[in-house]
C-alpha cells in the first residue's frame, strides 16, 4: 500500500501513519481518500473529491455582441449602486458602498466621474471624502476624466492640506 502525505491528518488527526490512496481511485475520475489515524484510534469514513476542472477560456466562448451588452449592464448596475449609496441614510453606510466601488478595477471614465460627483456631493465628512477619493486614485484604472473631476472640485475641501494630499497622489 502506498503512503501519502494527508492535509487533513496532519492538521486534525496530527498524523500521517496509516493514510493511504485506495487502489483504482484515480481510474473513475473521482478520489477516494481513506483517513485512518491508527496513533489515535479515529477512523473516517472515505471522502469524495471532485476533479478540479478548468473554466474555458471566455474569449473563445462569449461573443463580441454578448459581451458589449454585459459592459453596458455592469456599467448600468454600477450607476444604481451609485445611485443607492446617495439614498442611504447611513453616512457610514454611504462612505463603505463608495470605498467599495472605488477599489473596484475596470470601472468605465463616466462611471468614475459620476462616483468622484457623488463622493463629494454625498459625504459630509472631508475625511470620508478624502479617503474615498485616495482609494480611487490608486486603483490601477483611475481615469484621466476623473482625474481632471477632481482637479476642478479641489476647492470642495477646506483644508489646504488635504487638497495637497490629493494632488500629490494624482501626480504620482
Amino acid at each position: 500500500m502506498r503512503k501519502i502525505i494527508c492535509v487533513w491528518c496532519c492538521l486534525f488527526v496530527g498524523t500521517v501513519a496509516g493514510c493511504s490512496l485506495r487502489p483504482g481511485a484515480w481510474a473513475g475520475g473521482w478520489e477516494r481518500i481513506e483517513y485512518i489515524g491508527q496513533e489515535s484510534g479515529m477512523q473516517i469514513a472515505p471522502v469524495p473529491i471532485e476533479p478540479i476542472e478548468t473554466a474555458p477560456d471566455k474569449e473563445s466562448t462569449v461573443p463580441i455582441q454578448e459581451s458589449a451588452e454585459s459592459i453596458e449592464s455592469s456599467e448600468q448596475a454600477i450607476h444604481e449602486q451609485i445611485e443607492a449609496a446617495q439614498k442611504q441614510e447611513s453616512l457610514w453606510s454611504r462612505r463603505q458602498i463608495f470605498l467599495d466601488l472605488a477599489s473596484r478595477p475596470g470601472l468605465s471614465d463616466a462611471c468614475q466621474q459620476h462616483l468622484v460627483n457623488s463622493i463629494l456631493d454625498n459625504l459630509l465628512s472631508e475625511s470620508a471624502k478624502e479617503e474615498v477619493l485616495l482609494l480611487l486614485i490608486r486603483n490601477p484604472d483611475f481615469s484621466k476624466g476623473a482625474q481632471k473631476l477632481i482637479l476642478q472640485r479641489l476647492n470642495n475641501f477646506s483644508t489646504p492640506s488635504r487638497r495637497q494630499r490629493i494632488a500629490s497622489a494624482m501626480s504620482h
